[in-house]
C-alpha cells in the first residue's frame, strides 16, 4: 500500500495563478536528493528523499521555474525588472524579462545568466529546461520558445514550423 505524506505547509500551497508548482528528485550514492519551487516562489532542497526540507538561497528576482541535470547542477528561472530606455523619446520603460540562474554547487551560489529576447509580461507561466549543462529551452504560455547552446549565457527564439511544430 501506498502511502502520501504532506511535506509543505498551507503558506506553501497558494500563490500566483503562474507559478506551478516544480520538483525534481535525484537518486545519488548519499541518498535521494531534490528540489523544489513552491506556488509562492519558495526554493526548497532536501538530501534525505523529501524527509527534511530547507529554504535554499536562491537568485534575484521572481523564481518561477527549475531545471536541475543533478544535485548540485541546475537552473532557475526568474522574472526580473529591467529598465530599458527608448533612444528615440528617451523615455525609460520598466520592461519584466526572463533570466536563467544557474548553480553548480547545490545551490550555494548562483551566476546569473542572460536575459531572454523578449519582454516577459505577455506570458505565463513559465517552465526551463535543460538537456546537457549547455542546452536548454525556456518555455512562455505564449510563442515564441528561447533556447540556449550555452549554459543560459545567451537565449535565441526558436519559433514554430509550418505544421504547428517548433524547431530548435
Amino acid at each position: 500500500q501506498v502511502t502520501w505524506l504532506p511535506q509543505l505547509g498551507l503558506n506553501d500551497t497558494l500563490g500566483s495563478s503562474d507559478r506551478t508548482p516544480r520538483i525534481q528528485f535525484f537518486d545519488t550514492d548519499t541518498g535521494r536528493a531534490g528540489w523544489a519551487l513552491t506556488p509562492a516562489g519558495r526554493l526548497l532542497g532536501t538530501r534525505n528523499g523529501g524527509k527534511d526540507w530547507t529554504t535554499a538561497p536562491g537568485p534575484a528576482g521572481d523564481l518561477r521555474a527549475i531545471s536541475f541535470l543533478n544535485p548540485d547542477t541546475g537552473w532557475v528561472l526568474t522574472v526580473r525588472d529591467t529598465l530599458v530606455r527608448d533612444s528615440d523619446t528617451s523615455i525609460v520603460y520598466n520592461l519584466k524579462y526572463l533570466y536563467a540562474a544557474r548553480t553548480t554547487d547545490g545551490g550555494a551560489t548562483w551566476e546569473s545568466g542572460g536575459k531572454t529576447p523578449r519582454n516577459a509580461h505577455i506570458a505565463g507561466p513559465y517552465s526551463v529546461h535543460f538537456v546537457t549543462p549547455d542546452t536548454g529551452w525556456v518555455i512562455t504560455g505564449w510563442a515564441p520558445f528561447f533556447k540556449t547552446t550555452n549554459g543560459g549565457a545567451t537565449w535565441r527564439e526558436s519559433f514554430g514550423d509550418q505544421n504547428g511544430g517548433y524547431k530548435g
